[in-house]
C-alpha cells in the first residue's frame, strides 16, 4: 500500500512538473506592401570580350559534386527564383532549372576574369549529358565586359 501511495505522489508531481505551454505571436492579418520606385539609370562602359566556364556533376538528380562553390547571386536567367531553386523534393521529381547554379558560377568567373561589374549581352552555351542516374552539366558564358561608371536620376 505504501508503494502505491509513493507511486501516486510521484505521478502527481510529474504531472505538475511537466505541463503544457502555448505560444501565440500576434501578427497582422494582411501584408503591408509599400512600393518604392526610383528612376535611376546606370551609365555602363562596355569593354572587350569576356567568358567563363563551369561544370557540375549530379548523382540521382540531387547529389551535386565536382562543381564550383562560388556563385553570382541575384541573376534569374529568365526563370523565377523558385524555379531555379526548387529544394530537395523539387530536384528529386525534376523541378527547377538544373543548370542555374552552373550558369551562376560561370557568370561569376566571367565577371572576375574581366575585372568588370556585369556581362553585357551574355550568351550561355549549356551542355547536359544525362545518363538517368548521373548527369553532367557544362556551361560557358560569353559576352562583353561592362563597368558601371555612374548613375543618373531621371
Amino acid at each position: 500500500m505504501k508503494i502505491l501511495q509513493i507511486s501516486a505522489i510521484f505521478i502527481a508531481m510529474m504531472i505538475l512538473a511537466v505541463g503544457c505551454s502555448a505560444f501565440h505571436a500576434n501578427h497582422n492579418s494582411s501584408g503591408l506592401n509599400v512600393p518604392v520606385t526610383a528612376e535611376i539609370h546606370a551609365q555602363i562602359e562596355v569593354g572587350g570580350d569576356i567568358s567563363g566556364q563551369s561544370k557540375m556533376n549530379t548523382l540521382f538528380g540531387f547529389i551535386n559534386f565536382g562543381g564550383d562553390t562560388e556563385y553570382a547571386d541575384g541573376v534569374s536567367y529568365g526563370a523565377s527564383q523558385g524555379a531555379q531553386n526548387p529544394g530537395l523534393l523539387g530536384k528529386i521529381v525534376g523541378g527547377g532549372d538544373a543548370a542555374a547554379p552552373v550558369k551562376s558560377a560561370a557568370a561569376l568567373k566571367a565577371v572576375r576574369s574581366g575585372n568588370c561589374d556585369l556581362i553585357v549581352d551574355p550568351r550561355y552555351e549549356v551542355s547536359i549529358s544525362d545518363y538517368i542516374v548521373f548527369k553532367s552539366i557544362n556551361v560557358t558564358v560569353k559576352g562583353k565586359a561592362g563597368k558601371v561608371t555612374g548613375y543618373t536620376a531621371k
